[in-house]
């Protein structure tokens, strides 16, 4: 009779090494590249909401603007053209990230760091997906005022 659920006796190789195999499985999954197309998400009957958030490090405060860009802007137009020119390469991620610029609309929120982005993405049932990847420096500078 068995005394545990979990019966490891049957594995043929010691827990370290199944571990590894788990974790390096795990890693795998999480390294694989996902192809979406974004501007599946993205309403474009309505505005954009970009929030900048800057923080004095010194004084550990922060000032929050938020401010919104209309359909048939030029800066619009560049964000629909950036969604559909970046859908390659996305990796889903579980960690979480400081937020200085956030694009978000109902569907999609994208958080942009100069050169990093992640991106949540809810489908109609609401159901979430978290990705991430490295894109060109600077390539949503035209969504910041001021920039």
């Amino acid at each position: 009779m068995r005394s545990s659920v979990f019966d490891f006796s049957s594995f043929p190789v010691p827990f370290f090494q199944r571990t590894l195999v788990i974790v390096f499985s795990m890693f795998f999954l999480l390294s694989c590249t996902k192809n979406i197309t974004l501007s599946d998400y993205l309403d474009t009957t309505k505005p954009v909401k970009v929030t900048t958030i800057r923080k004095d490090t010194r004084e550990m405060l922060g000032e929050k603007n938020e401010y919104f860009i209309e359909p048939g802007t030029a800066a619009y137009t560049a964000f629909e053209k950036w969604l559909r020119d970046n859908g390659k390469g996305w990796r889903k991620t579980v960690a979480l990230y400081e937020k200085q610029v956030v694009i978000s609309q109902d569907r999609i929120e994208l958080v942009y760091m100069g050169y990093y982005a992640a991106i949540t993405l809810r489908d109609i049932t609401g159901s979430k997906q978290h990705l991430s990847k490295t894109i060109e420096e600077g390539s949503l500078d035209f969504m910041i005022p001021d920039h």
